[in-house]
């Protein structure tokens, strides 16, 4: 009985935040202008999201074997496609994350302070390439002035996040905490980010591919490169905790950056902007599927 109040909480749950996210302001531009789309090229947006969710899963497999844990890539994959559910409803990375760590907790006895280290090296390992397509995206237009200057703010912003984030977790968890300083010391971790990062490279093709399958739905062509850095540059804005799952954020980020640079009207670039979210949106509901249906508690495989 209680699991089946706990599945019809998480149902309601869902629905409510899923019909609050379609009545956000910046969706109501969207139904007309989905109708001129491509679908051809939906459909292969909807295959390099769900490629770009495979290869996530592979990352952070990586990662979880540099920190003594191990899944299969089909069981990383269901959590990774039922975490990015949970994105879609949360501020930021936190709800993805969270649920990640819960989920996958559950088949692993718990180690929170190992799956939060994995988590953690994840995100990390996907620097690299995301600092390549920003260079991609801004050297062509002779930025990179703009871009140190602003970048020296942005990193300091970071560290001062990062260290308060460490504080907090050493105040309330300090077990976890030093854990996590123990798990940070081994060679292992580091191998594990060297091959996560590498790892990145097809991910981020797939992921960026995913927009650029939806701007060309709509008659929008831009070099991939400099559109995937558009890409990484908007995702990355609109990963902060600033607004549910990127919405608004991301479409200011893609009409700005596309018009400025490529000449793009601002209606199209918001367009393929919510159409790539819809798409990954696809991929989303089938892990909140698989979510609504997971067992409360599992046994250690």
């Amino acid at each position: 009985m209680k699991r089946r109040v706990f599945l019809l909480v998480k149902f309601a749950l869902s629905a409510a935040l899923l019909a609050w996210i379609l009545t956000r302001p910046e969706l109501q531009s969207f139904p007309p202008l989905i109708r001129q789309a491509n679908l051809s090229w939906i459909a292969a947006g909807l295959g390099c999201a769900g490629l770009a969710i495979l290869g996530m899963a592979w990352r952070w497999q990586a990662c979880l074997v540099s920190v003594g844990l191990e899944l299969k890539l089909a069981t990383a994959f269901r959590i990774m496609l039922a975490s990015s559910a949970a994105g879609c409803f949360s501020i930021g990375q936190l709800g993805a994350d969270a649920s990640r760590i819960v989920l996958a907790g559950r088949r692993l006895g718990g180690r929170h302070a190992a799956l939060t280290a994995s988590v953690s090296l994840d995100h990390a390992s996907a620097l690299p390439a995301m600092v390549l397509l920003f260079l991609v995206a801004i050297v062509p237009h002779g930025l990179v002035p703009t871009f140190r200057e602003h970048g020296l703010w942005a990193l300091l912003i970071s560290v001062i996040l990062f260290i308060l984030g460490g504080l907090i977790v050493r105040w309330k968890w300090r077990s976890v905490h030093d854990r996590i300083l123990a798990l940070l010391s081994e060679r292992r971790l580091w191998r594990g980010f060297v091959i996560a990062a590498a790892r990145s490279f097809p991910l981020w093709t797939a992921y960026c591919g995913v927009y650029y399958c939806a701007a060309r739905a709509f008659a929008v062509q831009v070099p991939f490169l400099s559109f995937a850095g558009v890409t990484a540059i908007a995702d990355a804005i609109a990963s902060l905790p600033i607004s549910v799952a990127g919405l608004g954020v991301r479409e200011q980020a893609f009409q700005t950056l596309l018009h400025q640079w490529h000449l793009v009207p601002p209606a199209a670039s918001v367009a393929l902007s919510l159409t790539g979210f819809v798409i990954l949106l696809v991929w989303a509901m089938i892990g909140a599927g698989w979510m609504l249906t997971e067992p409360i508690s599992h046994k250690q495989p």
